[in-house]
């Protein structure tokens, strides 16, 4: 059969092209396979491209990216290439691989293979098929493994009945596809799942592994229906096995994930850290300690999740009454944009949605004055310039001080105060 590639973005489509004229000529044959078969098929866009052959790749990409003007990577370790036309357009291309497994979760080993055994190295029936290049046979599919009669059926099912223990990161695969798709796991794949499960297969492979198949969920459009279905499962026992998992959290996180009404700027955030700070919310602080000694977690990641404790008891403070720009700066002023995200959508009480917008909007005010300033009316110690200027940003920050002039008055006065006593 053959497949229409208008879901594909247009600015691939010179590329595929050429690819498959160019290896057509070279006596080769070139397709395109993974998620953007199975994304075409559902009309679904696109823009990650893999592009495979049979035989050794990298030869073909140098003489392909000079034919077609790209800028080529080439990952010798790997046999991979990577074609460049720009910042929007990025191929890879490697040769056709069978794949084995020393033990359940090791990392494969990769050995040269056909185009058969490249597809049913694969994860599920609905990524094993390819759609040929070749002008000769432009647009086929070519389907060894009746991906496209589950994918018409709506089924995630596996390749095989070792595949979960090889790879159980492919549980969070099941799910995802699943979930985004609105699929269901074929029956039988669905119990070699739950076989893998109780033979706590997660336990077969590293941390980072597992907990990077959780920021892909995180990644998601909608990433809770996921986290439910693996949830049900018991697989998130690996982080601790006494997690809590507040989903009302999540659930709301993602529907006000970008919230207009957030006074900060969405563009700093790192929506997987909040994830991860909404994720952890409903666990006790003793249980987020022991999860934080057992995952590597990247540094900034870390210390966001250590804060959610402070962040929650700071949370009901704020939610008391409307407190002064002042003190705001005091208990706000460090904490990021993550952290502010996080404590406004986790208090919706006006006043707590008050003071945190006061803050953001007071906290890049500063001083027209300076230390230089503070050294000319005889203060010299460093401790103490910090301590005044500190005082007169208070004071510009509850609305007292409006020019420069008002500045160096409050500094006087602050200065007499620390004198007197």
């Amino acid at each position: 059969m053959k497949v229409s590639l208008k879901s594909l973005d247009k600015k691939f489509i010179p590329v595929l092209v050429g690819a498959g004229q160019f290896a057509e000529q070279s006596g080769r044959r070139i397709y395109l396979v993974g998620g953007a078969v199975r994304d075409i098929m559902l009309d679904r866009p696109t823009t990650d491209i893999d592009l495979v052959m049979e035989g050794d790749a990298i030869p073909f990409a140098r003489k392909l990216c000079k034919h077609l003007r790209g800028r080529l990577t080439v990952h010798l370790s790997f046999g991979t290439a990577t074609l460049e036309f720009d910042r929007d357009r990025r191929v890879d291309l490697v040769g056709a691989r069978a794949e084995s497994y020393k033990r359940p979760g090791a990392l494969p080993t990769v050995r040269k293979g056909d185009m058969n055994a490249d597809a049913l190295r694969r994860d599920f029936t609905i990524n094993a098929m390819a759609i040929s290049l070749n002008p000769s046979t432009f647009a086929e599919v070519r389907d060894c493994a009746d991906g496209v009669a589950d994918l018409k059926a709506g089924l995630v099912r596996v390749l095989h009945d070792g595949s979960f223990r090889d790879d159980p990161t492919r549980i969070f695969r099941a799910a995802r596809y699943e979930q985004r798709y609105g699929f269901r796991i074929e029956r039988h794949t669905l119990g070699l799942l739950k076989e893998a499960l109780e033979e706590q297969v997660f336990d077969t492979i590293s941390m980072q592994r597992y907990i990077n198949e959780i920021d892909k969920i995180f990644a998601e459009a909608d990433p809770v229906p996921a986290l439910r279905r693996l949830h049900r499962w018991k697989v998130f026992g690996r982080l601790h096995p006494d997690l809590r998992i507040r989903f009302g959290v999540l659930e709301h996180f993602h529907k006000y994930a970008n919230n207009p009404a957030f006074p900060g700027d969405w563009g700093r955030i790192d929506s997987g850290t909040v994830y991860w700070m909404a994720f952890l919310a409903g666990s006790s602080q003793a249980t987020r300690i022991e999860l934080l000694r057992r995952v590597p977690f990247a540094k900034a990641r870390r210390e966001h999740i250590a804060q959610l404790g402070e962040l929650n008891r700071l949370g009901q403070y704020l939610k008391t009454k409307r407190l002064r720009p002042s003190v705001l700066h005091a208990r706000l002023g460090g904490f990021s944009e993550e952290a502010l995200f996080y404590l406004f959508e986790t208090n919706r009480k006006l006043n707590a949605w008050v003071n945190i917008r006061t803050y953001i909007e007071n906290r890049d005010t500063t001083l027209w004055i300076s230390g230089d300033d503070l050294k000319n009316l005889g203060v010299r110690s460093g401790r103490h310039i910090g301590e005044v200027l500190r005082g007169v940003l208070n004071r510009k920050l509850d609305n007292q001080l409006k020019t420069k002039a008002e500045e160096l008055v409050a500094a006087r006065s602050i200065i007499e105060e620390q004198q007197g006593e």
